[in-house]
């Protein structure tokens, strides 16, 4: 329903305003930020056009080339379980001299593709029907995975009062401001060509250990992403970095990230990418108790055709015993998503005092807010958390 209603509403605008289509006033836009070793990045805010006034009547948006409408069809896929074990090969990269050379050019340096001519354009968008299919999976038995290891002991835990404090005065945004581009093409990181990280999502940040900060992006794709397009050869659900920069007010450096081979971002936590199987999983959250790393991560189910929207598997927890280099998903530690709401499934989770402090939703940027907090000491004990 949603193409047909964006194709129908093309066709009416061309009916009514065809003869009276003018472009947009140009707006003279700062010119795209440059890295320092001069390479062009983007621009985060968007400039938009000039506010309405009597010297800028309103001006109908220019109408797209082609207008794509979806078309599903069901395709069965077989799905051998259980999961196959990660890949937990490492690499440590080469420091290099000069830090605007390439250091993979024969992995990271696009190859020129031939263009080809298109026809008289026409006052219309072109219609096109795009397949797609509608994933059914059905599972079959695999090799066999990673061993599997007994749940902890119940904790019992005696309830406690909640203390009584004054609420805290509320946090006040004065001023924000872009500061730099952190990954991607153009950025002063140079991720694209160091780590082949050239489109990502989020960028949640915790202290791995004094002195160092750990950054797990999600969903991330090397040479040949194209903006607003997931999946292709080299997807990956999630990758690390750390920084050590205190200076932030020209950006943050990253001096690291976690490596599979020469030049390559690895994926710590795998996902099937299968869609209405598990899609991918994305970290929520992270922290560091002593010298173990905890990461809270969601696995996607499938998306959503509403913005915004998404159904999971499960919540669950990972942990790191050598500073976020290899990652094991707990068995144990795990909120499945009973009916699709149960709360948990994107959570943030936050040490304080001797308790870490659990915050979660249900799956998508919906719900109210649940709180759960668990002794250090038995983060992976589900038994133990008290809501």
């Amino acid at each position: 329903m949603h193409g047909r209603t964006t194709s129908l509403g093309c066709i009416i605008a061309v009916a009514a305003g065809t003869a009276v289509l003018a472009a947009p006033p140009a707006y003279a836009a700062p010119p795209p930020p440059v890295n320092s070793c001069g390479e062009t990045g983007f621009d985060p805010k968007g400039y938009p056009p000039e506010p309405i006034g009597p010297g800028n009547p309103p001006q109908l948006p220019p109408l797209p080339d082609r207008v794509v409408i979806p078309v599903p069809y069901p395709s069965i896929e077989l799905v051998p379980v259980p999961d196959p074990p990660p890949n937990n090969t490492r690499v440590q990269a080469e420091p290099s001299a000069d830090p605007c050379a390439d250091p993979c050019p024969d992995l990271t340096d696009a190859t020129d593709s031939p263009t080809t001519g298109s026809a008289d354009h026409l006052p219309f968008p072109r219609i096109e029907i795009d397949p797609q299919p509608e994933t059914l999976p059905i599972p079959i038995p695999g090799p066999g995975g990673t061993p599997g290891t007994p749940p902890p002991a119940p904790a019992v835990t005696a309830a406690e009062s909640g203390p009584t404090t004054v609420p805290p005065v509320a946090p006040a945004v004065g001023h924000v401001e872009v500061v730099s581009q952190l990954t991607g093409p153009g950025s002063e990181n140079r991720t694209d060509k160091r780590w082949q990280v050239d489109g990502t999502d989020l960028g949640i940040m915790w202290e791995s250990k004094p002195g160092e900060v750990a950054v797990v992006f999600g969903d991330s794709f090397g040479k040949g992403w194209e903006f607003g397009v997931v999946g292709g050869d080299d997807w990956r659900s999630n990758v690390l970095g750390h920084s050590t920069d205190t200076d932030l007010s020209d950006g943050m450096t990253l001096d690291s990230m976690v490596q599979d081979s020469r030049c390559h971002a690895a994926e710590l936590l795998p996902s099937r990418k299968i869609k209405n199987w598990e899609t991918t999983v994305i970290p929520t959250s992270g922290f560091a108790i002593d010298d173990r790393q905890y990461m809270s991560y969601m696995s996607i189910r499938r998306w959503s055709t509403i913005p915004g929207m998404w159904w999971t598997n499960y919540g669950g927890i990972a942990y790191s015993d050598d500073n976020g280099s290899t990652w094991v998903k707990d068995e144990h530690a795990k909120w499945d998503n009973v009916f699709g709401v149960s709360k948990f499934q994107v959570s943030t989770m936050v040490p304080a005092g001797e308790y870490v402090y659990m915050f979660g939703t249900v799956n998508g940027r919906a719900g109210q807010v649940g709180l759960a907090r668990v002794p250090k000491a038995d983060v992976l004990n589900k038994t133990a958390y008290q809501y």
